[in-house]
């Protein structure tokens, strides 16, 4: 069969040197793990198994994080239990923050959770945690992970605003 120039030339572009698969393999290792995908695998363990797996951030904005949070809840707590999440500074928190919490499921499951500004956020502020923490309405946390996480918060266009 008798391929035209442009077939042919098309075969050619599509295989790969092998000098160019070398240098590829190369670059690629020298990407740090966590700059190719948003998910942290944390694998923190709490007392009676409950433990977060992993944190990806599924969207941000200029005043919010949106965050997907994959966990293992034993249900020693009940089913009354939340998850939600604060920013921190330093290891503190920074005041600045507001969430909306997903309630905890027993067993091994993914909770969306919403971390924003308050209203009495300066326009601007910087954090470098997020804590993740297991907790009973009007009671203390039952489980706390903190997370390395660094946002340049601000209000204005980028901001979903609500």
């Amino acid at each position: 069969m008798d391929e035209s120039p442009a077939v042919r030339r098309n075969r050619r572009s599509a295989q790969v040197s092998p000098p160019l698969v070398g240098l590829s393999l190369l670059l690629i290792s020298l990407v740090p793990v966590w700059s190719c995908s948003s998910r942290r695998y944390l694998d923190a363990v709490g007392a009676g198994g409950d433990r977060v797996i992993s944190l990806e951030v599924y969207q941000e904005s200029g005043d919010e994080l949106v965050l997907d949070i994959e966990y293992v809840y034993d249900g020693d707590h009940g089913r009354n239990a939340f998850i939600g999440g604060i920013t921190l500074q330093g290891g503190k928190s920074t005041g600045h923050w507001s969430y909306v919490p997903a309630r905890l499921l027993e067993g091994h499951h993914i909770a969306r959770v919403v971390v924003g500004m308050n209203q009495d956020a300066p326009a601007e502020y910087f954090s470098d945690e997020v804590e993740i923490s297991f907790y009973l309405p009007r009671s203390s946390l039952f489980f706390r992970r903190v997370v390395n996480y660094g946002k340049a918060w601000r209000r204005g266009p980028l901001a979903t605003g609500r």
